[in-house]
Parts: C-alpha cells; sequence; structure tokens
C-alpha cells in the first residue's frame, strides 16, 4: 500500500509604481513551498516445502521543495 500526502503554500508579492497618472510599472515576486511525504508498505509471502515465511518492509520518504525565483514585470496603461 502506497500513501501520499503534499502540502503547498504560494505567495505573491508585489508592488506597482505610477509614472504618470495614465501609466504605471508593476513588479510582482512569487514563492512556493512544498511538503510531500511518501509511505510504501509491502508484505511478501514465500512458501516453502516446510511453511510460510511473511516478509514485512515500510520504506518512507520526505521532501521539502521552496522555489523562489518566479519574478515578474508589467506595464500598465490607464484610459
Amino acid at each position: 500500500m502506497v500513501k501520499i500526502l503534499g502540502i503547498g503554500l504560494i505567495g505573491i508579492f508585489g508592488a506597482e509604481w505610477f509614472a504618470t497618472d495614465a501609466i504605471s510599472f508593476d513588479a510582482e515576486y512569487r514563492a512556493r513551498a512544498k511538503y510531500t511525504r511518501t509511505k510504501n508498505e509491502s508484505d511478501r509471502i514465500r512458501d516453502y516445502n516446510y511453511g510460510k515465511e511473511v516478509i514485512n518492509t515500510e520504506n518512507s520518504y520526505e521532501d521539502w521543495n521552496f522555489d523562489a525565483s518566479i519574478v515578474t514585470f508589467g506595464v500598465s496603461l490607464y484610459f
């Protein structure tokens, strides 16, 4: 049986500067954080002449990921 849990968060921060009443420049900075946990459980049964052997295995994996390299720039025109 495989169990997967994932949780994420995205944040956007920005600023807008008005050069005139009709023109503005803006910039946005985006950051993402993600946590993933995976758990794998398995049972193997081996048959022998004298009986059965059950082998239980369990593996787990955790990962944190942070990405803060997304920056966008823009120009807005107001009429």
